[in-house]
Parts: C-alpha cells; sequence; structure tokens
C-alpha cells in the first residue's frame, strides 16, 4: 500500500508535481521534466537603449521578466534610443523606424537643370537626401535645353510656351495687341468690348473707333444725317454738316411763312426760323400764303396777284352781252371791280336780246320778255278766255282767264247760260222732253215752239208681248221718232229720262234691262225679244238669262281709251255701238273676259250685254266693269275675278277698276210689273202700288 509500479515522481511531497501535470508559472517543475515553466509565460526583451523597444534577437520567454527586460521588442537597433518603431525616419541613410527600409518617405527628388535655369526636368529625376550637383529641386522647366523657357520666363509672341503654363502665344504675351469686337461689321471696333491676343481673332479689329457696334451706318467714317444720332462718331450729333441738312428762313412776323432772304442751315429750325420762304412781306402778320385776299390793294396771300378774283370780298359779276344792264349765269366771274361789259345781276334769261330782261313787259310773242319763268303770262296784248265746261263751244262768262292762247277747255265767248249742260248754249235747238221747261237755246225763253208728248210704255223702244212679264219692265219712255245712238239730243234725253236727271251723264254705265228666266216659264224674255223669238229658247235648256243695255257718255276732258269687261258664269256677250267685242259660249267655262276699248272721240256710245247661266235659277255675279285708260297685263286674254273682286293672277287686285253689281242694276220685280218705276219707298210709287225689296213700283 502506498506502491506503484512507475518512480518518476520528482517531488512526491506535492500531489501537484508529477510527469503529466499541467506546469504553471509557480517556480516549480510541476511537470517533473526537468525544468521549471518551460514554454510558459510572455516573451520578454532587452532594452538596452531604455527607448522602450527591446532587441528582437536577445528576446526570452517566462513567467517574469528578468532585469533590463521588457514586453515588446521591434527595436532594430538596441543601442541608439533614437533608433525604434517609433522614431521619425530622417534621411541619415539609417532605418531610423525599423520598418526595414531606408530613408524612405524623407528623401528629396531632384531633377536635372541641363540649361541651368533653376528649373528642372521633370523626365529626369533624382531621389536622395542631398542636392547633387546640375540638379534642382522642381521639375517646373518645359523645355531643358533653352535657359529662356521656365515658368519665369515672359510669354511672348514667338510661338512657344515661354512661361510654360500649357499656352503658346496666350493673351498674356507680353507683347500680345488688343483688338475690339466689330459685331456690325463696318471694320470699327467696339471700346467696351475687347481682347488681348497675339492674332487677331474673327469678329474683331484693331481699332476701338465705333460710337454705336450694333449699327453698321454709324462709324467714323459714315455720313451724318439729321436722325438725332452721332452717325460719325464725331461726339455731335445733328451738325451742320450733315448730308440732309435743311434751310430755314427767318419768321420776323411770326406768321409761320419765313423770309427767302435770311435764311440759316441746320437739322433743327433755329428760334425763330422757319422750314419754307414762302412770305412775300416777314414784316405783316397779316400778309402770307395763308392769308386770305381781300380787295384792299395788297398781295394778301402772295400768289403774286393783287385784289384778283380769289379775294374773299370780291364780287360776282355776270356777263352783259346785250347791256341792257342784266347779266347771264352762264358766265360769271370774281373781281373786286365791276369789269366792262358785266353785270351785278343775273337776272336775264336771254342776254342776246336787249328786248328780254326783268325791266321788259311781258307780250304774247312765244317769249318770256320779263324773264319770270312764264311764257306770255300776264301779257299786255293777252286776251280773256272763257270756261266751257260742257264742251259745247260756249263758255261761262263768270270764270275767266286772260292769257294770249286759250287754256285747255276754255273758249272766246261768255255766252252759256248753262255751262254745265251741253245742250243748253246759243247755238243749241229748243228740245221738248216733256218733263219740264228747259231753255236750250240761252234766248230766256223755255221749250219755246214744243209741241210734241212723250208717252211712257214698254221698257224699251222694241217690242213687248206683254207688259206685265214677270221680269221684264223697264223704265225707259218711248220717243216720238226712232232715236239715233249719235245724236246728243235724243240720247241725253235718252239718259236723262233713265236717271230722273235734267243732265247729261258723265262717263257712266247704267241699266236698260236686267231679266231673268227661272223653271219652266222659260219663255219670260227681257226687253226687245217676242214671244216667238225668246231668248233663251226653251229648246236651250239653260235655266237663268240676263240683259243690259245702257250708254257710256265721253265727254270732252275723258280719256278715251279703257279696260272693259263683263264678270259672269257660263256665257257672256258684249257689244258696243252694234259690234260685239266678246262672244264666250257658258260650256268654255270662262269666268270673265276683258277687252281694251278705244274711242273715237267724246260722245254717247251704246252697250248692250248678254248673259245665260245653266244653273237652276242660281244667279252668279253678273257685273259690269270698267277702268279709265289701258290696265297692264290684260291684253286679250282670260284672267280670273270672283264676285266684286278681281285680282291680277298672282292676286294683287287689279288697281282702277269700277265695278258695277246687281246693287247698281235696274233690278227685276219678283211679281207683277205695273210701272217698272224705280223706288227708295213707297212714297214713289201710285197708292196702288208698293216699292219692292228691288227697288220698283209693283
Amino acid at each position: 500500500d502506498g506502491f506503484i509500479p512507475v518512480g518518476n515522481d520528482c517531488d512526491d511531497a506535492n500531489a501537484d508535481i508529477y510527469p503529466g501535470a499541467i506546469e504553471v508559472c509557480d517556480g516549480l517543475d510541476n511537470n517533473c521534466d526537468g525544468q521549471i515553466e518551460d514554454g510558459l509565460g510572455d516573451i520578454w526583451y532587452p532594452d538596452s537603449d531604455n527607448d522602450g523597444y527591446g532587441d528582437d534577437l536577445q528576446a526570452v520567454q517566462g513567467c517574469f521578466p528578468g532585469d533590463g527586460y521588457i514586453s515588446n521588442g521591434g527595436d532594430c537597433d538596441d543601442m541608439a534610443a533614437t533608433t525604434n518603431p517609433s522614431a521619425t525616419e530622417v534621411c541619415d541613410n539609417l532605418d531610423n523606424n525599423c520598418n526595414g527600409m531606408t530613408d524612405e518617405g524623407v528623401t528629396t527628388t531632384f531633377y536635372v537643370d541641363a540649361d541651368g535655369d533653376g528649373y528642372g526636368n521633370i523626365s529626369s529625376v533624382l531621389e536622395g537626401c542631398d542636392l547633387p550637383s546640375g540638379y534642382v529641386s522642381n521639375g517646373d522647366d518645359c523645355d531643358d535645353v533653352d535657359s529662356f523657357v521656365n515658368p519665369s520666363a515672359t510669354e511672348v509672341c514667338d510661338g512657344l510656351d515661354n512661361n510654360c503654363d500649357a499656352l503658346i502665344d496666350d493673351s498674356g504675351s507680353a507683347d500680345a495687341a488688343i483688338f475690339y469686337a466689330d459685331s456690325d461689321g463696318d471694320t470699327y471696333g467696339d471700346p467696351d468690348s475687347f481682347q488681348q491676343s497675339c492674332q487677331q481673332p474673327s469678329g474683331y479689329v484693331d481699332n476701338n473707333t465705333d460710337c454705336d457696334d450694333s449699327d453698321a451706318t454709324t462709324n467714323p467714317l459714315a455720313s451724318e444725317y439729321c436722325d438725332g444720332v452721332d452717325n460719325d462718331c464725331d461726339g455731335d450729333i445733328d451738325e451742320s454738316d450733315a448730308v440732309d441738312v435743311s434751310v430755314f428762313y427767318a419768321d420776323t412776323d411770326g406768321d409761320g411763312y419765313g423770309d427767302l432772304q435770311i435764311f440759316s442751315a441746320g437739322c433743327q429750325p433755329p428760334s425763330g426760323y422757319v422750314f419754307n420762304a414762302l412770305d412775300c412781306d416777314d414784316t405783316s402778320v397779316l400778309i402770307n400764303p395763308n392769308a386770305s385776299e381781300v380787295c384792299d390793294g395788297l398781295d394778301n396771300n402772295c400768289d403774286g396777284i393783287i385784289d384778283g378774283p380769289t379775294s374773299v370780298d370780291a364780287s360776282d359779276w355776270y356777263i352783259d352781252t346785250d347791256g341792257d344792264g342784266y347779266g347771264d349765269s352762264s358766265y360769271t366771274i370774281k373781281e373786286c371791280v365791276q369789269p366792262t361789259g358785266w353785270a351785278d345781276n343775273f337776272a336775264d334769261c336771254d342776254d342776246s336780246n336787249v328786248d328780254v330782261n326783268p325791266a321788259a313787259s311781258e307780250y304774247c310773242n312765244g317769249i318770256d320778255d320779263d324773264c319770270d319763268g312764264l311764257v306770255d303770262t300776264s301779257s299786255l296784248d293777252a286776251v280773256s278766255w272763257y270756261l266751257d265746261a260742257d264742251c259745247d263751244g260756249y263758255g261761262d262768262s263768270t270764270v275767266v282767264s286772260v292769257a294770249c292762247d286759250a287754256p285747255v277747255g276754255y273758249v272766246d265767248n261768255g255766252d252759256d247760260c248753262d255751262d254745265s249742260d251741253s245742250l243748253r248754249n246759243p247755238g243749241a235747238e229748243e228740245i221738248c222732253f216733256g218733263t219740264g221747261p228747259v231753255d236750250n237755246d240761252c234766248n230766256g225763253v223755255a221749250d219755246d215752239g214744243c209741241e210734241v208728248v212723250f208717252e211712257v210704255s214698254s221698257p224699251s223702244g222694241d217690242e213687248v208681248d206683254t207688259p206685265q212679264q214677270q221680269s221684264a219692265c223697264g223704265t225707259f219712255a218711248n220717243v216720238s221718232t226712232p232715236y239715233d245712238t249719235h245724236s246728243v239730243s235724243n240720247l241725253t234725253y235718252f239718259m236723262s229720262d233713265l236717271e230722273s236727271s235734267t243732265t247729261a251723264v258723265d262717263v257712266d254705265i247704267d241699266v236698260l234691262d236686267y231679266s231673268i228666266a227661272c223653271g219652266g216659264n222659260n219663255l219670260a224674255s227681257p226687253g226687245n225679244y217676242s214671244s216667238t223669238q225668246p231668248w233663251p229658247n226653251s229648246s236651250s235648256g239653260y235655266n237663268g238669262a240676263a240683259r243690259m243695255r245702257g250708254y257710256i257718255h265721253l265727254g270732252c276732258g275723258d280719256a278715251l281709251n279703257y279696260t272693259m269687261g263683263l264678270i259672269g258664269n257660263d256665257a257672256v256677250s258684249f257689244s258696243i255701238e252694234g259690234a260685239t267685242l266678246l262672244n264666250v259660249n257658258w260650256i268654255d267655262g270662262q269666268w270673265k273676259k276683258f277687252r281694251y276699248v278705244s274711242f273715237p272721240g267724246p260722245g254717247i256710245y251704246a252697250f248692250e250685254a248678254q248673259w245665260i247661266s245653266n244653273l237652276n235659277c242660281t244667279i252668279d255675279p253678273f257685273e259690269v266693269v270698267w277702268a279709265e285708260g289701258f290696265v297692264p297685263g290684260y291684253n286679250n286674254y282670260n284672267t280670273m275675278c270672283a264676285g266684286s273682286y278681281c285680282s291680277y293672277g298672282n292676286g294683287q287686285p287689279i288697281p282702277g277698276f269700277s265695278i258695277l253689281s246687281s246693287e247698281n242694276l235696274l233690278a227685276s220685280t219678283t211679281g207683277v210689273a205695273t210701272s217698272c218705276v224705280q223706288c227708295d219707298s213707297d212714297a214713289d210709287c201710285l197708292t196702288t202700288e208698293t216699292c219692292n225689296s228691288a227697288g220698283i213700283c209693283e
């Protein structure tokens, strides 16, 4: 017990010491290898020069440093305290900082200075601590073979970079010239815009004499103009040598017009000068070209004429060729003084006749003797003329016109006793009407020598079977002898009886017969048809018929041309003086027909119209229309007209027509006609008759 087969323990008294134990820094041989603390502890370096860095070559390991040893090494020269890793490398051919390099980073680069100008060649260098002979410390020379080329040299215009600034002949060259901008291309430069250069830049010139480099017309060689600009750059504006200088003239009287004899040249007028030299008297403000010429013996308006026709107070003079003191307005002049052969008026209407002027007397000679615009009026030898209103050749003594020639409607006598009735005058025959005494021949006795008695019977001068036939009445008296339609006496009586008037009818259309046959009584016929020759006859089948007869009286002053026609339906015929102007059958469907009628002269003309309807007792409008003169558009062709309203084809009313409707006609009776007298009331009829709705006593 207490023994083992191994016997290599070097300290059997200490259980921590035995072969295989871990060596620790305790001053003992813990693992019994014969060494104390072998391989344990730090590395320790001897520091002989005490610079804080030990000699790596003398390093030892141990748990505790020995005397003179330190924990860090790195000293490459432990005999020199200035040599260690913390030391500053200096240029001494030693490794001062122990980095294995000598004089690194502290040597100087030296450059060869071959031309000896103090500037070296950057491409030929040498590193060292001391400046070698032939070297310099800079490499700034750009040409080491030319001692005049270096950074300190002056740049000159020689094609070289003299001062080594990499610029050849730049603007800083000592002998570089100054050039000035020539923006307007007139070869003169702007003194405010320039640059220095060995060579002249584009757009620059070698002078600075331009005063406006934006205008090529402004430069020292330009001409001066009156434009408010210093064109020639001489420092003066609009001086008197300007090429367009004006001449100004003294205006002494201040009237705006100058004196030709006193003038001054310049761009602007001097005070008291004007542009023109038109004054003919510069001492009077009232005399100048703008003044009005007056009759005062002066040339007021400077036109070279004194008191000429332009004088504002000049008088108008009119040529007086015949010397009667009255001038002709066709030739006039203006003068301050009346010229010979001219008058101060233009009242003469014939300046070739001395007897014709406003002071002359008027005579019946076809000449306006007194120049009043009227010929043969108030003439000294004028005669009296009398109005002949009824155109019978005898005038009214109470209506007189004094004239050289008879006015229209006047005659040379005043012998008419009734100028409203053409049948009453000294040349007329006494007419016995049986309707009252009338003095036709103006002898002061009425109806002298008259013994004829008139009998009122049938409605016309033609045969009528039975006066009491329905619708067969009329109001005409039979004349004792057949009447002549062109006899004034007979027709005047004829119309007077019809109108219940003692005067002739003036332009009138009236009615003699107006008859209608209806139903089976087709034999009932109007006016001048007999029972054996009815109108219409029963075989025609017509159911209605009418007839109208009357007279047109044209006076001496009436128009002779008329547009006339009938309006109705079915069948119409119209004739004047027996000549048929219109004949339209009802099957033609014509409503109306117009014709132009020209009468040969004044007189009384008979007309007759007939109308037939095929309507069963329905009477269409049956009217006679006429208009004085010719209505355009109605020359022998048909047009439409409804009732009493006539119009052109476009619907516009026809102007000037007088339409006679059934109200104007002598209407038919509806019962038995007893006397066929027109009436307005029963008082107009016999006591045994009444006035019917048609205005006929029955």
